[in-house]
């Protein structure tokens, strides 16, 4: 998806933290399903989400924030949830009518932001969040916005593709990169 660093001024983020467990994970977990790794739901096997079934990807860049902060790791952040939102592949399955020989569609709410972070037009991302002491019972809340608009049921998340730049797909304006991702150029 991304592979330049955007500044983000005046950010709490540790820019090495979303690098890594934020734009990274998502990254990798982008490459798993351009390679045809990534076990669909937690009862089937890696048919459903082979090269064929998936478009071209493009590398999220890595982030860069202006601000360093120390990191509680007791207190929920956003690694956390971005980590959560992935492992939601692990839980659900993408549903049978939602793949086809052509696309793989948006049908399965369970999935929502699973699927909207492996989408492989997405080149950018942004992510807040909040933790709350009311009554003594801490609260947190994280969100991210891409520059996509959120899937709408049937909608198209990947086109069937051939694995990746290294295997013919185009790359527009972009190059491939060792993985079979396209870079996005700044």
């Amino acid at each position: 998806m991304w592979a330049w660093r955007r500044s983000c001024p005046n950010s709490s983020f540790d820019a090495e933290v979303i690098e890594t467990y934020v734009v990274g994970d998502i990254n990798d977990e982008r490459y798993a399903i351009l390679r045809g790794l990534v076990i669909n739901g937690p009862w089937q096997g890696k048919d459903k989400w082979t090269p064929e079934t998936q478009g071209y990807g493009k590398k999220l860049p890595k982030a860069k924030t202006m601000n360093n902060k120390d990191i509680d790791w007791d207190v929920p952040e956003i690694t956390s949830a971005v980590s959560e939102w992935i492992k939601e592949i692990s839980e659900f399955a993408v549903s049978d009518i939602a793949i086809t020989d052509k696309e793989v569609t948006f049908k399965d709410n369970a999935l929502r932001e699973y699927l909207n972070l492996m989408r492989p037009n997405l080149t950018k991302i942004g992510c807040a969040e909040v933790l709350c002491n009311d009554n003594g019972m801490n609260k947190y809340r994280a969100f991210c916005l891409t520059d996509k608009p959120p899937l709408k049921p049937n909608e198209v998340v990947y086109e069937a593709g051939k694995g990746g730049c290294k295997h013919g797909e185009n790359c527009p304006q972009e190059t491939c990169d060792k993985f079979g991702m396209c870079d996005v150029k700044p």
